[in-house]
């Protein structure tokens, strides 16, 4: 049965990862409501949200608060083992803002990186 489930991810995994290349600028903003505030999205980042990683986006937005006066964000998520993952924010200049464990995902891909601007998620692809 695992052996089931780690095909299926290594699949969703080679096909987000064709996907992604896809994505540069942006047709429509989408909007991501937490009890913190809002945040746009772009299609890219809006594509990875609907891949299953909302509570990531949820993440992102619960740290705005602390770090309102930082205009620009680099997110990272990255795995460190078979289900563990950590969400690391930087500030573009590898200065560490925040930091957090997740001890369980199934995202497939081995890590993915987002920018905040502003208000605005999204890949780097789409700067």
């Amino acid at each position: 049965m695992n052996l089931k489930i780690e095909n299926m991810n290594t699949e969703l995994a080679q096909e987000m990862t064709m996907e992604l290349a896809h994505f540069h600028g942006s047709e429509k903003m989408w909007e991501h409501r937490t009890i913190t505030g809002k945040m746009y999205l772009t299609d890219g980042a809006n594509y990875v949200r609907d891949k299953g990683t909302r509570w990531l986006f949820d993440i992102i937005q619960s740290y705005q608060p602390q770090l309102r006066n930082q205009q620009f964000q680099v997110w990272t998520l990255e795995k460190v083992n078979d289900t563990a993952f950590i969400v690391t924010c930087t500030d573009g200049n590898d200065l560490k803002l925040v930091s957090q464990k997740i001890s369980f995902s199934d995202f497939p891909l081995n890590s993915i990186t987002l920018w905040k601007v502003n208000e605005v998620l999204l890949l780097p692809s789409e700067y």
